[in-house]
């Protein structure tokens, strides 16, 4: 299924293709600082999102030695969030347009250890610590490296590079 969206103020648009229709909620100093709040991505499978309106608007900001965050240039809108090294390539949930948000469901936390007490999201999924959750990316990869579904290794160093940073 191709997903469709676009910024707040409609001059960048966009499609993907999820990997599936579930939201992963970040509450790590990082994406909230980005975000304003818990970073909510779906995972595109394809990717970095085929942007067909606004390519010249799209800014992207290496946020840390491994991750990338883009964001429209006019309205500010958090767009995309990009792992290389893991080849992660996430999507907001907030900008996809309103006929498929129905079929979005909230999959898990990370950084729960990290979040603030002024906010809860309802509902049981899957809730992991900093150390749980960095656990589950290094292990099965060769030093970190990560893979992508077909198992072509992924470009640059190591992912372990995220640590140093959050």
């Amino acid at each position: 299924m191709k997903i469709n969206g676009n910024c707040l103020c409609g001059n960048i648009q966009f499609h993907f293709v999820p990997k599936s229709m579930n939201v992963h909620a970040c509450h790590c100093g990082m994406c909230r600082r980005h975000a304003g709040c818990a970073s909510m991505t779906i995972d595109s499978a394809d990717g970095l999102p085929v942007v067909t309106k606004g390519k010249d608007l799209l800014t992207t900001f290496q946020s840390s030695e491994w991750g990338e965050r883009s964001f429209c240039s006019k309205c500010g809108t958090h767009m995309f969030v990009t792992v290389p090294n893991f080849c992660y390539y996430g999507v907001s949930a907030g900008v996809i347009d309103e006929e498929h948000t129905s079929f979005l469901e909230l999959e898990s936390e990370v950084f729960i250890d990290k979040k603030p007490p002024f906010y809860t999201f309802f509902g049981e999924r899957r809730r992991m610590t900093e150390a749980e959750f960095l656990a589950m990316i290094f292990e099965g990869t060769e030093e970190g490296a990560g893979t992508t579904d077909d198992g072509e290794a992924c470009k640059d160093e190591s992912i372990k590079k995220i640590t140093e940073d959050l």
